[in-house]
């Protein structure tokens, strides 16, 4: 039974594993998982302080399966928990990592509650004797025991529990593309929902028709009116300053003349 610790450190989250000193890891399966980011697998790193080594497991921003599966579960979280599993399970065989070191407990399977990505914990160790992982009785326990969103339509809680008690080989690829199958009809009525809003974005189009009352600007040609800037030849006035003229005055000095009308007199 693996014993796990939680450290934070900063923003970050990691559930630790203390290796235990009689116990061998699998450096191979350790490797891919430290040196690789892995669908379905939390990111991993290893560190060693003297004889004590310890695997740690980022899980920030990440909640247990347990806990998101305390109430209603709605289609989005089971699928997001079921396909990461499948992930997991897809991607050990991948990188040729033992399956039976992938934990399937809802308490060490991670979520993100926004996104439901789900990744699980791999703990690379080595054993002498192993279980086989029962997937499909691990997949029914949950169905059996968990509470579904009323809410919502269940017909896929009953397509998962139809597949699951089929008479039939169960296959990880099958049941990955069931689940797709599943998540894409859902995304299906969501653009049904999309599409019937269409029209509206139709309308908007002939708002944009509405910027022709800039053809108002035509009232520019009321400038017309400069035509009274005509007014300017009032300046004509200017022939005032003729007024002047009136230093012709000066011709008054003509009275003399008369003067010589006084001599004769004399």
């Amino acid at each position: 039974m693996y014993h796990f610790t939680y450290e934070n450190q900063g923003t970050n989250t990691y559930l630790v594993y203390r290796v235990r000193a009689e116990e061998v890891l699998d450096t191979m399966s350790l490797g891919m998982l430290t040196n690789n980011h892995i669908k379905g697998l939390a990111a991993t790193y290893f560190m060693q302080m003297n004889a004590d080594r310890f695997i740690k497991f980022n899980v920030s921003s990440k909640m247990s399966a347990s806990q998101l599966f305390a109430g209603p579960v709605n289609r989005k979280r089971l699928l997001g928990v079921f396909g990461g599993i499948l992930d997991a399970l897809l991607s050990a065989e991948d990188y040729m990592i033992d399956t039976s070191t992938i934990l399937l407990d809802l308490d060490y399977i991670f979520t993100d509650v926004s996104t439901c990505e789900t990744v699980l914990i791999c703990v690379p160790v080595m054993e002498t004797a192993k279980e086989p992982v029962d997937v499909v009785s691990f997949l029914k326990q949950i169905m059996f025991s968990t509470q579904f969103d009323q809410t919502e339509n269940c017909d896929h809680v009953t397509r998962i529990i139809n597949y699951l008690n089929g008479q039939h080989m169960f296959s990880l690829a099958d049941f990955k593309a069931l689940l797709d199958n599943i998540g894409q009809s859902a995304s299906g009525g969501a653009g049904n929902a999309g599409a019937y809003q269409q029209p509206a974005p139709q309308i908007q189009p002939a708002q944009p028709a509405k910027p022709v009352q800039p053809a108002k600007p035509v009232q520019p040609a009321q400038p017309v009116q400069p035509a009274q800037p005509v007014k300017p030849v009032q300046p004509v006035q200017e022939a005032q300053p003729k007024a002047p003229v009136p230093p012709v005055q000066p011709a008054k000095p003509a009275q003399p003349f008369a003067v010589p009308g006084g001599s004769s007199q004399g």
